[in-house]
């Protein structure tokens, strides 16, 4: 049985992975005589290599600090609102949030005709 995962990285360990991979692909002898397997042909075998080895590609958690500075996604969306100009908002229909499928994808309102309320 495989086991069949997703990992999400951020840029910092997507760079370092694609310049290993890069290494690898550039000296595959070198890298079979470090590592003892044959040269990766993508990240996922890269992955699997390092884990193989031993390689811990967890990171720590971000800074405390960092986590302080960012703001609840709500206080993003109510200031993008705001800096709106005001004629934008007649555009935006009045029941937008009860027929969203219907103004993104077509088909038959939520209740049958949008309503004015």
């Amino acid at each position: 049985m495989t086991l069949r995962t997703t990992i999400y990285c951020n840029d910092v360990i997507e760079s370092k992975l694609k310049a290993l991979l890069a290494a690898a692909e550039r000296d595959p002898v070198s890298w079979s005589a470090k590592t003892g397997k044959g040269a990766p042909k993508n990240t996922n075998q890269l992955i699997s290599t390092l884990i193989e080895l031993g390689f811990d590609i967890i990171e720590d958690q971000p800074p405390k600090a960092l986590l302080a500075e960012q703001r609840p996604v709500w206080e993003t969306v109510a200031d993008i609102g705001i800096s709106l100009p005001e004629e934008s908002w007649e555009a935006v229909p009045v029941d937008l949030s009860k027929n969203l499928d219907y103004y993104l994808y077509g088909g038959l309102p939520n209740d049958g005709a949008p309503t004015d309320a």
